[in-house]
């Protein structure tokens, strides 16, 4: 692959993965193991040299690329750069206040359902990558991240008018249908 087509799709998949992906998994994906791809001073700088590439291509559009971890395994995410934080405030601000989207309300009701779910079950339930939509929610704080996992906030409990989940609509014949939906997926 040529340098060009490595970093496109290292920007995809980081840009997908929403929270951050490991450079293990980035390794993984795209088989930069491979003997084609390796330089002679190993994997580790090669991705090195990918990462300081798309860290410059970012910075152009106004994007960081946001490195944490420890020199074996480390886990990138891209954010916007601080330049933007006058403009972010008044997008936050003005999207508070609007109506939750189709999108936020699915993943807010599968989150509700299942009780406890991570973005990759959400994600495969709507068939769709859900990690911007769970983001969004959890920035109007309609859900909460611990672990893995994402949960109701008491906010979401107070404007559905439930005290618990077992409390929604069919909840008992809708949980089991998304539970047996994702185990199904899981056992092929």
């Amino acid at each position: 692959m040529k340098l060009e087509e490595i970093e496109k799709k290292i920007i995809n998949i980081i840009f997908a993965s929403g929270e951050g992906i490991s450079s293990l998994d980035i390794f993984k994906i795209l088989n930069l193991n491979k003997e084609e791809d390796q330089e002679e001073s190993g994997e580790k700088e090669n991705l090195n040299k990918y990462i300081s590439n798309i860290k410059n291509k970012l910075n152009e559009v106004g994007l960081e690329l946001v490195v944490m971890g420890d020199d074996k395994n480390n886990t990138y995410t891209i954010t916007t750069n601080t330049e933007s934080a006058d403009i972010l405030s008044e997008y936050f601000k003005v999207s508070l206040e609007e109506d939750l989207t189709p999108a936020q309300l699915q993943t807010l009701t599968i989150v509700a359902y299942l009780v406890e779910v991570s973005i990759q079950q959400v994600s495969f339930i709507r068939g769709v990558q859900s990690a911007q939509t769970m983001r969004a929610l959890s920035t109007r704080g309609l859900v909460k991240k611990i672990g893995e996992n994402y949960f109701l906030t008491l906010e979401s409990f107070k404007i559905l008018g439930i005290s618990n989940n077992q409390d929604l609509k069919d909840f008992q014949k809708i949980n089991e249908n998304l539970k047996a939906k994702l185990s199904e997926a899981l056992n092929g």
